[in-house]
């Protein structure tokens, strides 16, 4: 056996993108820029839906022909199915909140860790790798990288307390999900070597407060008491959009929209608080003010272009003044090809029934995830069969003890060819780092 059987899988990185000339004197083009779609997530952890069932797919198949090739017919192993990887990984994401609750870190590490943990198992298999060491490195990890760094043997130490573990003398084992300080700290490096080491997670919750905030505007009759319930019922409905692939194909702020149109909120005094009705009000504010916004910005722009030409046609002709060349006319001018009409009509830089549209498909992926609701009012419950996730748990036992097994073979190997020669190359071991 290949020491390749026991490598995280990567991908390539995206070159990095061009700078802009920095004398360049012809201002940006004309429209909204959200700052998001610079960031490392926007561009390297969005998917569209064929290409992310793509790379789960290749990370099941993979880890599936290597237990095949593995075993014989006598002792078969039978692999996990995509959606019984996706039934067990979603437990233990669920499992997430509670340990953070005990350790008293708040629900921001909850929503970096599960990030975190789904984006390994795009490119990983939880076959290999433990889907509960996994959770648990995810949780440490995102504490670093929110700045709530635990130290690591005090993390082992508590989660082995809470969990009764009682000291053996066998050694560690991570296919057993045996939690020790050496076997988190080389999954904590192959997790982000996995990653890219791009561990900022850019999650809705932080859209929803942005939200709660121009409500205030949008509906002054609020008080602080409402929005405050129905920021916590928005809160449930991100939550479960957390189980779900949502942020691989949408940005934050529409997630935290189509929690909120989901949300509906009692009052001591009056009509429960509509979601729906809100979201629809403060997308027309807003596209209001974005309207404004945009001609204000269309107006600056044409005064800033009448003066360049000013300035050449004087004889003044130095060339950061010269007049565009016909490619740059054409971006300068791609402004002119709306109206004002559907300037005022599209504030948002979107149609308001495509961004509906974005929302009802975000609305659709939250509730394949929920358990059904006896009322509107009701807080968001995850859809959760425990028989059949024990079921996969069994089976998922047998498959981590045969790679074990592949390991602790190939770990042999290694080291009497070692004995015989020079190392050739460096390797990471992943799954038991007490096995040599």
């Amino acid at each position: 056996m290949t020491d390749a059987t026991w490598t995280v899988h990567t991908a390539p990185h995206p070159k990095i993108d061009k700078l802009s000339e920095p004398t360049e004197v012809t201002p940006p083009a004309y429209g909204p820029k959200p700052s998001y779609l610079e960031s490392s997530q926007a561009r390297h952890w969005m998917f569209s839906a064929r290409e992310l069932q793509r790379q789960k797919q290749e990370a099941h198949d993979h880890a599936a022909s290597l237990l095949r090739s593995a075993t014989d017919a006598e002792a078969s192993v039978e692999p996990l199915s995509a959606e019984e990887e996706v039934a067990i990984i979603r437990f233990y994401l669920l499992r997430i909140g509670k340990i953070v609750k005990a350790f008293g870190l708040p629900s921001l590490i909850e929503a970096t860790a599960m990030t975190l943990m789904k984006r390994f198992y795009l490119r990983n298999s939880c076959m290999q790798f433990h889907p509960k060491l996994i959770m648990l490195t995810s949780i440490y990890l995102a504490a670093k990288a929110e700045n709530y760094p635990i130290p690591l043997s005090h993390f082992c130490a508590q989660i082995n307390k809470s969990a009764g573990a009682a000291p053996t003398e066998s050694k560690p084992s991570a296919a057993r999900g045996d939690v020790t300080e050496s076997i988190l700290s080389e999954l904590e490096y192959g997790m982000v070597l996995s990653l890219d080491f791009e561990v900022a997670v850019h999650g809705a919750h932080r859209a929803l407060y942005g939200f709660i905030l121009d409500l205030q505007t949008v509906e002054p009759s609020l008080t602080r008491d409402d929005l405050m319930v129905f920021a916590g019922t928005a809160q449930g409905y991100i939550h479960m959009s957390r189980l779900t692939d949502a942020e691989f194909h949408y940005a934050p702020s529409q997630i935290a929209i189509a929690a909120c149109y989901m949300a509906t909120a009692s009052r001591p005094q009056g009509e429960p608080l509509s979601g729906k009705t809100l979201v629809l009000k403060w997308i027309d504010a807003k596209a209001s003010m974005g309207a404004t916004l945009h001609m204000k910005q269309r107006h600056e722009r044409s005064t800033w272009q009448q003066k360049r030409q000013d300035i050449y046609t004087k004889g003044k002709k130095v060339s950061a003044f010269a007049p565009a060349s016909e490619a740059t006319a054409e971006t300068g001018s791609s402004s002119e090809e709306h109206s004002v009409d559907y300037i005022k009509e599209n504030g948002l830089g979107i149609e308001k029934d495509t961004l509906l549209s974005i929302v009802g498909s975000i609305v659709e992926l939250i509730r394949s995830v929920m358990a059904p609701q006896q009322k509107p009012e009701e807080a968001p419950r995850p859809a959760l069969d425990m028989e059949r996730v024990k079921s996969i748990d069994l089976k998922l036992r047998a498959t981590l003890l045969q790679f074990d097994k592949l390991h602790t073979e190939s770990s042999r190997k290694r080291s009497a060819g070692e004995e015989s020669g020079p190392t050739k190359r460096a390797r990471l071991d992943t799954q038991d780092s007490d096995s040599e």
